[in-house]
């Protein structure tokens, strides 16, 4: 995190909602219907550094408010020599494709 936003921006993720054998709809339903059960919302200020596993916790940022922008890097790293990030999720982190 570089610059916190003037309101809201918060990150918020749900840890362990899934996992490599079970993938739980059920959980994942229930988050995206509003249920606010085990969430946990991190800390952010400048100089906050979140790791996560990303894959299997839902995670978001609540919408900003005011002028003064959110600013943060988002690191990713692949298993595999080659691998990369999807189509749409290097058009949300970069505005476009590579």
């Amino acid at each position: 995190m570089y610059a916190e936003a003037e309101a809201g921006g918060h990150f918020d993720y749900y840890p362990r909602l899934r996992d490599e054998r079970d993938e739980n709809y059920a959980g994942v339903r229930k988050v995206l219907l509003g249920d606010p059960g085990g969430v946990v919302r991190l800390p952010s200020s400048p100089g906050t550094l979140a790791v996560f596993r990303g894959q299997h916790a839902m995670h978001r940022v609540t919408p900003v408010r005011g002028p003064r922008p959110r600013i943060n890097s988002v690191l990713t790293y692949g298993e595999r020599p080659g691998m990369k990030l999807n189509r749409l999720t290097q058009e949300l982190f970069y505005g476009r494709t590579a």
